[in-house]
């Protein structure tokens, strides 16, 4: 669209979550080879962090875990969002579900900007594995329909930043 966003099918509106989705899509083609035009890109990242609102002023934790989403698609983008992670970890680590805790946590490993809290939410993962029998998984507090997200979802979310930041965890 020409705000640099997408939406959904034919819908007249630019959707930000949707507009992530892609552009998240789009950097992982580039990774891989594929010919993405760089104007494409940039307008998508200029739509993207457009939506950022400042952390304190986002209370619930579907529009917390969104942000957190968007968060980790500007840093796979090589954007410098260091600021706003902190302000989100700092302000709203209490509403992070665990897959938006390891989005953040992808997020400042990145940006380079790991350190103590990159760390915490590592502990905080660790802390709320469910462990069974049949396996370890982790459970958002209540189901976040809002972001599209799933137990298996999120969980397979957890194990790419456990893999990628912490690989003998």
């Amino acid at each position: 669209r020409a705000d640099g966003g997408w939406g959904w099918c034919f819908a007249p509106r630019t959707d930000p979550y949707l507009t992530a989705y892609v552009l998240l899509g789009l950097t992982k083609a580039q990774d891989a080879g594929y010919g993405v035009t760089s104007a494409v890109l940039e307008k998508g990242i200029a739509y993207l962090t457009r939506q950022l609102r400042a952390a304190t002023r986002l209370t619930s934790a579907g529009d917390v875990n969104r942000q957190a989403f968007f968060l980790y698609v500007l840093a796979e983008n090589g954007e410098d969002v260091t600021v706003s992670l902190d302000e989100m970890f700092n302000s709203r680590r209490d509403l992070l579900d665990p897959y938006a805790q390891a989005l953040l946590a992808l997020a400042y490993e990145l940006t380079s900007n790991g350190g103590d809290n990159q760390q915490a939410l590592l502990s905080d993962l660790s802390n709320s594995v469910i462990i069974s029998a049949t396996g370890a998984h982790w459970e958002d507090g209540e189901p976040d329909w809002y972001n599209l997200n799933s137990d298996i979802r999120g969980t397979s979310m957890i194990l790419d930043a456990f893999a990628r930041i912490d690989p003998t965890n």
